[in-house]
């Protein structure tokens, strides 16, 4: 009897945890890195789950709280790119629960990094538009050697094209703007305002 209310508990358990893991995840916290990623992939320590997902988070959740991290804070701008990120990074890896699919250590790093600079540079909340500052706080939160590896160097790179592109996108467009208020005044320029009767 014991051992058929220990079996039940644990695939209740493992049913409600598959559950929240299928569902997009709307409240912000760490717990979907190991409750989660790692429960089903069982990566260990070492795994993109414990050593790098659910890492960042908890020290990207601390910005800007009683525990902050060497004092840094982001802006409020910056709290809000945070907070989407997070949920975005989150929420991406989400159809790896609706997939029978067993995926290897390796694939499941692939895929989540593919993930990272969509997640980074969504519209009206991309890296791109933080000021200095939080740049400057996101890179002091971030370890040097994960940015310099493999995945950090091509994930860097891949923000810093849409962040280029997103930069000449916004002048082309100030230019086009701003030559349609030139032709603007001068139409009113050339108007014929002589006739002031009126």
């Amino acid at each position: 009897m014991k051992i058929s209310l220990f079996l039940f508990n644990l695939l209740f358990i493992n049913l409600v945890a598959s559950a929240n893991c299928n569902e997009v995840q709307a409240e912000l916290n760490c717990d979907f890195y190991r409750q989660c990623l790692e429960h089903k992939t069982q990566c260990g320590d070492a795994g993109y789950a414990i050593s790098y997902g659910e890492k960042y988070c908890q020290k990207f959740l601390k910005l800007n709280t009683n525990s902050e991290i060497e004092n840094l804070s982001l802006s409020e701008k910056g709290v809000q790119w945070r907070d989407a990120t997070l949920l975005c990074l989150q929420n991406r890896m989400t159809p790896l629960f609706q997939s029978a699919s067993d995926y290897s250590c390796s694939s499941i790093q692939k895929m989540a990094f593919k993930t990272h600079p969509d997640c980074y540079t969504q519209k009206n909340r991309s890296i791109c538009d933080l000021n200095i500052s939080d740049w400057e706080v996101i890179l002091s939160t971030l370890n040097p050697k994960d940015l310099s590896s493999q995945d950090g160097l091509r994930q860097m790179t891949k923000v810093m094209y849409t962040c280029t592109k997103s930069i000449f996108s916004q002048k082309n467009k100030f230019w086009s703007l701003k030559n349609e208020w030139v032709q603007k005044i001068n139409l009113l320029k050339n108007a014929d305002l002589t006739d002031q009767s009126h």
